[in-house]
């Protein structure tokens, strides 16, 4: 009873962070000030391109996970049984990895966009769901690596060896006993990790294709993202306006009412990454990770 009392307080104090509350916080304090202040159509498209955001970025850790699991628990499968098997799986996955992660998203992207003005691919779910997997291909590497540091570190124990004389089979003692009893902590750490990366590389790449490819073939015509939205001309303009306070600090309060757009699009990018970075620090200390 003391472990699991342990356990609930554990989880109640990471349910608690500090710096997730002060994302949630901020995040509703601008939508409810936007809510006032900003023109009906402008926080429409811009209470979409946050949830689309955010449910890209979530669907993009669940891929991340689940490709990471997949390739660290069939490596360790292959270097128990299949040795010479496992190395040349290792190539082919430094090899896949060699890939600058920014680059595989946007030809992945490419293809979306091509399939897209082919008729093929019409429905917002079906892009957002590739979208995130063409993300997540790219970034799960990240968590391979972690999960295949546990392992390794277990099975240099006699924590394995002793498992494995007791008849518990190899798959139990990596899915459960490594992975999920001993190293959930540490997968969450790097589930929040890969969100703010998920959001870091879906602003940019929707950024770049809404500003860089012709009006034929374009993200724009994908599920609005905030980093699409930054790249229309309105967003442009109040940034632009934004820039102006250095040189005139008395225009600041013109920009919470006459750029609000720009504003809340930026807000909402940089302070999700940080917020998230500091979110992942915290459950690091807090656990000692």
């Amino acid at each position: 009873m003391a472990r699991i009392r342990q356990k609930t307080r554990h989880y109640w104090s990471m349910a608690f962070n500090r710096w997730l509350v002060y994302w949630l916080g901020g995040v509703l304090l601008l939508f409810g000030w936007d809510a006032f202040f900003l023109n009906p159509q402008a926080f429409g498209q811009l209470s979409k391109a946050f949830f689309n955001t955010i449910s890209l970025g979530l669907m993009v850790v669940f891929w991340a996970v689940f490709l990471g699991w997949l390739t660290s628990f069939l490596q360790a499968w292959l270097s128990d049984y299949y040795p010479t098997r496992a190395i040349v799986f290792v190539v082919l996955k430094n090899q896949f990895r060699s890939v600058p992660q920014i680059l595989g998203i946007m030809l992945g992207y490419i293809i979306l966009s091509r399939l897209q003005v082919g008729g093929n691919l019409r429905s917002p779910i079906v892009l957002l769901f590739w979208m995130a997997f063409i993300i997540g291909l790219f970034i799960f590497p990240e968590v391979s690596d972690l999960l295949e540091e546990r392992i390794a570190y277990f099975k240099k124990s006699a924590f394995f060896d002793a498992l494995l004389l007791s008849g518990v089979s190899p798959v139990s003692i990596i899915n459960r006993e490594i992975i999920w009893k001993n190293s959930r902590l540490y997968l969450l750490n790097k589930m929040v990790a890969v969100f703010s990366m998920a959001v870091f590389l879906l602003c940019s790449v929707d950024f770049v294709f809404s500003v860089g490819l012709s009006n034929t073939v374009q993200v724009v015509n994908f599920p609005r993202t905030l980093g699409s939205l930054l790249a229309k001309i309105d967003s442009k303009q109040d940034i632009l306006a934004m820039g102006s306070v250095l040189l005139n600090p008395a225009y600041l309060p013109r920009i919470f009412f006459n750029h609000l757009q720009g504003f809340s699009v930026t807000f909402l990018i940089v302070f999700t990454m940080i917020a998230w970075f500091k979110i992942g620090n915290e459950i690091a200390r807090r656990f000692r990770l």
